[in-house]
């Protein structure tokens, strides 16, 4: 990989977004699930919440919340 990144994503339809491409799941552990895609030439690694937890407001604030922590740096 080039480089990468990470951040919460919100995958609707099987999609992440639609400047993302090459995108495919890494490893689906607990409540997340991690991607790699490609945007703009350079892969980034995505996070995101599993099917099954999507519509789950705790694990979305625990996803949220530690985004805010990582970008705090």
């Amino acid at each position: 990989m080039e480089s990468s990144s990470s951040g919460p994503v919100e995958p609707l339809d099987g999609h992440i977004n639609s400047t993302f491409s090459e995108i495919s799941i890494i490893a689906e552990k607990g409540y997340n699930t991690i991607y790699k895609a490609k945007r703009y030439g350079q892969w980034y690694v995505l996070k995101g919440l599993s099917a099954v937890n999507r519509g789950n407001q705790v694990y979305a604030g625990l996803l949220e919340k530690e985004f805010s922590l990582s970008v705090q740096v």
